[in-house]
């Protein structure tokens, strides 16, 4: 389906399909509404079937404003879903909001990113791995963690000197894999190379 509504075209084939959900009465289907973000960032409904509490006609598109699309998927979807569409909301225990971490569409390397998503592909791996190790190997609190991201960021992030991927945190010192002083790596290739190269250059007595 495709509308224009002031002079913008709407078009499901070409937006990115966030969540969908199916409507009954008395246990009967009546329509299936399916939340949709265009790549311009608006958000809007796809509607099959007789949406009748709108009074609007089969089969039909309704844009949403950013409030909007949040109320329907407070009614909709589960709130991992939320989530994932709208970023990380506040956290009950700590009562902090790290909202700030999903928020546009470029990751702090400069790269671009999805809205939903924390970090650039590039990043991720490093920023999937630091994370594991401060939340499981370091005992933090995954909201302290949550919490130091959102003011900190993960600069300094750049290019592994090792690989194609980045590094966040600051990255490691890959000596004597480079021994370039400006040089930093990744965390893998911290693991899976420049601790490897150290233990034998030491086992070697260098």
């Amino acid at each position: 389906m495709k509308k224009v509504f002031s002079g913008k075209m709407y078009n499901t084939a070409t937006a990115t399909e966030l969540a969908e959900s199916d409507r009954y009465d008395n246990g009967n289907w009546f329509s299936t509404q399916t939340l949709y973000r265009k790549r311009t960032g608006e958000y809007f409904l796809g509607v099959l079937g007789n949406d009748s509490s709108y009074h609007a006609p089969e089969d039909h598109i309704r844009p949403l404003s950013l409030s909007e699309a949040k109320e329907w998927a407070e009614c909709y979807v589960d709130g991992s879903t939320y989530e994932e569409i709208f970023g990380t909301i506040e956290d009950e225990d700590s009562g902090e909001i790290v909202q700030s971490l999903f928020a546009g569409t470029t990751c702090l390397c400069g790269s671009p990113k999805k809205q939903v998503e924390l970090c650039c592909p590039a990043c991720k791996p490093d920023l999937d791995y630091r994370m594991k190790e401060m939340i499981v190997h370091m005992d933090i609190p995954a909201t302290e963690v949550f919490e130091s991201m959102a003011s900190e960021g993960f600069a300094p992030a750049g290019r592994c000197c090792l690989c194609s991927g980045n590094y966040v945190l600051g990255g490691h010192n890959p000596a004597p894999s480079n021994d370039d002083k400006e040089a930093r790596c990744c965390s893998l290739c911290n693991i899976g190379s420049v601790l490897v190269s150290r233990l034998k250059s030491e086992s070697n007595g260098a």
